[in-house]
């Protein structure tokens, strides 16, 4: 047969609007054809996505060559949650589904479950002429939509009632970090080889992927071969990690790099910002802000006033480091501000939830308002018909 599959998509109620069939592998013309389709017939607000990260960037090229599908570019991409889950802690930060404003608690995993629905046929339909899949397939798309539509009320009404619930358990807190998470997710910054912070930041980016990965092995993956896959990964994550922080560890001995003007050097406005901020250590600033040759600053004495070296104060516990042991800070972190950018990450996870809550609480209002109106309308529909039924008798 010329088909190779189909490509369907729904709304976030499950409800199949449109449909094609695969002729070759799966390309981005296909759900820009989808795309374009729905987007010509309704107010459509997100489109989500599984791998919406690559396919924007492609729709944007589309776009700057052919001006006539500007239109799509009005709506906003989301990527599915599930599948955010194994992207990069960056691309989930900038384009996962639970932290896109207005899009409430939608999953973006709705059309598996008509696939999976949809796949019930496929040992059937693969022998079938192309009129008789054909049919199948619709026979099967109207089943499933009538069993969504009559559910509907009852789906919608649940809904709300369990995300009210959520909503009261989850507390808002620190939206200063929020702001910091979302600043590093969209920022792309240029290092120097050999630089401290570029380690650091290899580091912290490594251990949060890893920390998320270990995390999801299980709870994700079900089958063995697929867990094996992961765990492979892990492995290499994991060495990859041993490698940056026995690279940390050498780099700080090396005092070279701290009086280059490499990417990590600390410009004299910046020390005075740091002077200016501390209010618990007395700091001599004309000293500190002048460079004076012989001043050590308070975090860098020891108890008997000697200097703290580099690789004293930075040292890092490498079996803790490269294990993941829960609640280890790697050593900058503690020092900057008292909390790690792990506890960072995981506030502003809790945040995005909490507004997600809230959000789709006015969501599930409006849509039930919607849902009223519209079986009125089919009820003024049907006494109309019966009265045209008795004037014809």
């Amino acid at each position: 047969m010329d088909e190779e599959g189909i490509q369907v998509a729904v709304c976030r109620h499950g409800i199949l609007l449109r449909g094609l069939n695969h002729y070759r592998g799966e390309i981005f013309a296909y759900p820009m054809f989808l795309q374009k389709e729905l987007g010509e017939r309704a107010n459509v607000t997100f489109f989500c996505m599984d791998v919406v990260c690559r396919y924007w960037p492609y729709l944007s090229k589309v776009v700057e060559e052919f001006p006539d599908l500007q239109p799509l570019m009005h709506m906003r991409p989301f990527l599915s949650v599930m599948h955010a889950k194994a992207h990069t802690a960056k691309c989930e930060v900038r384009w996962g589904g639970r932290n896109q404003d207005g899009a409430g608690n939608t999953v973006g995993e709705e059309v598996e479950q008509v696939n999976s629905f949809l796949s019930r046929a496929a040992l059937i339909t693969k022998y079938m002429t192309k009129a008789g899949r054909e049919n199948m397939l619709t026979q099967q798309a109207m089943g499933w939509n009538r069993k969504k539509t009559e559910n509907l009320h009852k789906a919608l009404a649940q809904r709300y009632v369990t995300i009210s619930e959520r909503a009261k358990l989850e507390a808002a807190s620190l939206i200063q970090w929020v702001f910091d998470v979302q600043q590093w997710a969209v920022t792309n910054r240029v290092y120097t080889r050999g630089c401290t912070e570029d380690l650091r930041a290899e580091i912290e980016t490594i251990t949060v992927t890893l920390l998320r990965k270990k995390q999801d092995l299980y709870r994700q993956h079900d089958s063995n071969q697929t867990r094996h896959s992961k765990r492979r990964k892990l492995r290499d994550l994991k060495k990859k990690l041993r490698e940056k922080v026995n690279a940390s560890e050498e780099d700080e001995i090396d005092e070279d790099l701290a009086c280059n003007l490499t990417e990590g050097y600390i410009l004299p406005w910046e020390r005075r910002e740091k002077v200016n901020a501390s209010e618990e250590d007395e700091i001599d600033e004309d000293l500190a802000c002048n460079l004076t040759e012989g001043y050590i600053l308070p975090w860098e004495r020891r108890e008997d006033g000697e200097k703290v070296n580099a690789s004293e104060e930075d040292e890092i516990d490498e079996d803790l480091a490269c294990n993941l042991t829960e609640g280890y800070i790697l050593p900058w972190e503690r020092r900057e501000d008292g909390n790690s950018f792990r506890l960072k990450r995981s506030l502003f996870d809790r945040m995005m939830l909490l507004k997600r809550y809230e959000e789709e609480q006015s969501i599930l209002i409006k849509e039930m308002s919607q849902h009223i109106m519209s079986i009125r309308k089919e009820i003024k529909g049907v006494e109309k018909l019966k009265d045209n039924i008795r004037i014809f008798w």
